[in-house]
């Protein structure tokens, strides 16, 4: 058995240079979106709505590949500290397969039957008819994102994270640039407005998609000469991988309909309500991913110990990130808080009303920004990052499903409440239960989880 050691050397330094091109890339992605956001809010609420709601389908998509994501960066993440390549490249390759099949069935479903996705969330026909047309063309982007999300993921995982940033980047301009070009006719293009949007998405990704195939080549990438590992896996191999990997993905996919339960309640409280929330979340975005970055590298670290025998390492790290969390709550909370006016008035938005509102939600998701990110790191950053993702995934999923949703629809159909504290209800009802059985279960170290043993 390997020494264990009780002070890791280096922690912050560590952190700060996976956590910071991390959450640069995710930085990139939120401008993107909330480019994509402000320049469909010129188009009005219902294609701001439209937006938002079409986006609700392709946020599930996401999810459920992030399950498959985070399952196989659990085993990337230890074998790569075991310095075990075959197993690195025998999860990569399996979690890509499976995404794939999972991207090529959203977009069938997607494109053959678009309009009665969107009549889930929504009853105003103008809403239903413009989300249609979005997500019919919108849902094109998906095989091509899939393969670079998990691309990307893998490389993370073995401490590469300057490449995903790279590819990011341009991704963005061309989304940026497209979007500006097809929505207002630019540049000789045709103005599409709502359609140009969805046709700059997919265009993004497919740029995306090429970049992580074109530099893998060139650098005889495991990401690319990996996949050839699908056929070579053993059953075990498969079964470890599963047991690992569908808490995850059955985790994701559960809270995800919790989630969306929360955007159908919000959602039928107007197409003006639902602008704001929907602009809500594209500025909530910009803090967002620097708890991401920090999120992943905390996993990334952890994992490693794990694989290494430092299971002491990976306990410190667990309790080091929960004081970085409050801290990174605090001020970017404080901050948001600040700029919050001046970003809502550069992005044109349509009523007076649906601003207020926005920056209202705003100010409550920055006083509430500690608490609510200590729950982000403990279920995906700690818990599951140590492998125990059936107990992460039922703490998880069970709040938000049988506590937080109820809640939700109560505070909207029962007690009538304004659609500002049906947000913020719903929110503190989940945070507020789910945050002592995270630390319960962290504090028991029943979390951790040597994978890397056959």
């Amino acid at each position: 058995m390997k020494r264990q050691r009780y002070i890791v050397p280096g922690f912050y330094e560590r952190m700060l240079t996976l956590a910071i091109p991390i959450a640069l890339q995710n930085m990139l992605a939120s401008c993107a979106g909330l480019v994509d956001t402000a320049m469909v809010a010129r188009l009005g609420n219902v294609a701001t709505s439209a937006v938002g709601i079409g986006g609700k389908w392709s946020f599930v998509l996401q999810m459920i590949t992030f399950g498959f994501c985070s399952g196989g960066s659990v085993l990337i993440s230890q074998y790569w500290g075991a310095q075990d390549h075959k197993g690195v490249r025998r999860a990569y390759s399996l979690g890509m397969g499976l995404c794939l099949i999972v991207a090529v069935l959203y977009n069938i479903a997607a494109a053959l039957f678009p309009y009665e996705m969107i009549c889930l969330f929504t009853d105003e026909e103008a809403v239903r008819q413009a989300g249609a047309e979005y997500l019919g063309i919108v849902c094109w982007g998906a095989i091509p994102l899939a393969f670079a999300t998990i691309a990307s993921m893998a490389r993370r995982c073995v401490e590469d994270v300057r490449t995903p940033l790279l590819i990011s980047g341009v991704s963005v301009c061309v989304n940026t640039f497209f979007n500006w070009c097809l929505i207002y006719g630019k540049y000789g293009l045709p103005q599409l407005g709502l359609r140009g949007a969805a046709v700059a998405t997919v265009l993004s990704h497919v740029v995306q998609a090429v970049l992580v195939i074109v530099i893998g080549v060139k650098q005889k990438h495991f990401t690319i000469y990996g996949l050839n590992e699908v056929l070579k896996i053993p059953s075990d191999f498969i079964r470890k991988y599963f047991h690992i990997a569908l808490p995850v993905i059955g985790n994701e996919t559960l809270w995800c309909v919790g989630f969306n339960i929360y955007a159908i309640v919000y959602a039928h409280q107007g197409s003006e309500n639902y602008a704001a929330y929907t602009l809500y979340s594209s500025i909530e975005n910009l803090v967002f991913v620097f708890f991401v970055g920090a999120c992943n590298a905390c996993s990334i670290m952890i994992g490693k110990s794990i694989g290494q025998g430092l299971l002491e390492d990976a306990r410190h790290i667990a309790r080091k990130m929960l004081g970085v969390f409050v801290c990174m709550g605090a001020v970017l909370g404080g901050l948001l808080f600040l700029i919050r006016w001046p970003v809502i008035r550069l992005m044109g938005v349509e009523s007076a009303y649906t601003a207020a509102l926005t920056a209202s939600i705003l100010a409550f998701y920055c006083c509430w920004c500690p608490l609510r990110q200590l729950n982000y790191v403990l279920v995906v950053g700690i818990l599951r990052a140590g492998g125990d993702t059936r107990i992460s995934a039922l703490l998880d999923v069970g709040v938000t499903l049988c506590w937080g949703a109820p809640i939700c629809w109560a505070l909207a159909y029962v007690f009538h409440l304004p659609f500002l504290w049906i947000v913020c209800g719903t929110f503190i009802a989940e945070d507020i239960l789910k945050l002592p059985l995270c630390l319960w279960r962290m504090k028991s170290g029943k979390w951790l989880h040597t994978l890397t043993v056959e």
